[in-house]
C-alpha cells in the first residue's frame, strides 16, 4: 500500500475541508439517503431470508407427504381394480339372473303344456 506523507499544515487543511464537506447539505442528504437505502436493503434481506426458510420448510413437508401420497395412489389403483372386477361379476350375475328367469318361464310353459297334454289324454281315454 502506498502512503503519502503530508505535513501538519496540509493535514490540518485536509481535516478542515473534510469537516466542511461533512457539514454540507449535499453530503448530509447523501448520507441520509444512503442510510435509508441500507435500512431498506436490510429489511428486504430479512424478508427474503424468512421467505427462503418458509420455502425450505415447505419443500421438506412436500417431501414427507410424497411417500404417503404414492402409497394412497397405489391403494386407489387396487380399489379401482377390485371395483371393476366386482362390477363385471355383478353384470355376469345379472345376466345369469335374467337367463334364469327365462328358463323359469319356459319351464312353467312346459309344465302348463304337459298338464294340458295330460288333461287331453285323460279326456281322450
Amino acid at each position: 500500500m502506498f502512503c503519502l506523507k503530508i505535513g501538519a499544515k496540509e493535514q490540518s487543511t485536509l481535516i478542515d475541508k473534510t469537516t466542511k464537506i461533512e457539514k454540507s447539505d449535499s453530503y448530509l442528504k447523501a448520507k441520509k439517503h444512503l442510510e435509508l437505502m441500507m435500512k431498506k436493503r436490510d429489511e428486504k434481506s430479512r424478508e427474503l431470508f424468512a421467505a427462503s426458510q418458509y420455502h425450505k420448510k415447505s419443500r421438506k413437508k412436500v417431501k414427507k407427504l410424497k411417500a404417503p401420497r404414492d402409497a394412497t395412489k397405489e391403494k386407489v389403483k387396487k380399489i379401482k381394480s377390485k371395483l371393476s372386477a366386482t362390477e363385471e361379476e355383478f353384470t355376469k350375475c345379472a345376466d345369469i339372473s335374467l337367463a334364469t328367469n327365462d328358463v323359469k318361464k319356459k319351464k312353467k310353459g312346459f309344465k302348463d303344456s304337459l298338464q294340458d297334454l295330460v288333461n287331453y289324454k285323460l279326456c281322450v281315454d
